[in-house]
């Protein structure tokens, strides 16, 4: 549907992908029910003390997952084919083509990355806290 939109890709696109996440909340509320949920483990809630510090052990855990996720994604950006053909279809998706890049295929590896990046923060801010189904919107807008 997105690869459809001809002008204004990026705002529309943008518009579109909204949309389609309001439509899923919905689905998602009608299906089950619009509980609370929060992880129930007991050693992620525990408290780390460094010194004078408090820290969950699940914000310390996930903050160095981050940093690792981070390392790889510029990695893979600057040093991987396709991270440089990500940048080069972001920059000038004409000139790519002349290049040799199918911006496709690359958009599409690039949707599955950033696919890879929310499902680890998903898992994250279930660990940190409660969450309900309305709460991608607010981080959405955000």
């Amino acid at each position: 549907i997105v690869g459809r939109i001809k002008t204004n890709r990026e705002i529309n696109s943008l518009t579109l992908t909204y949309g389609i996440g309001v439509i899923l909340t919905n689905l998602i509320l009608m299906t089950w029910k619009a509980d609370v949920r929060a992880t129930n483990s007991s050693w992620m809630q525990e408290a780390i003390v460094v010194g004078p510090f408090y820290s969950m052990r699940s914000d310390v855990l996930f903050f160095g997952v981050s940093v690792v996720l981070i390392v790889g994604l510029w990695w893979w950006l600057s040093r991987s084919w396709y991270g440089r053909a990500v940048r080069a279809v972001s920059s000038n998706r004409d000139a790519a083509k002349l290049m040799g890049i199918n911006p496709g295929r690359t958009e599409l590896v690039s949707f599955i990355v950033a696919g890879i990046l929310a499902a680890f923060a998903g898992v994250a801010l279930f660990s940190y806290g409660v969450i309900t189904p309305a709460y991608g919107g607010v981080l959405t807008v955000k």
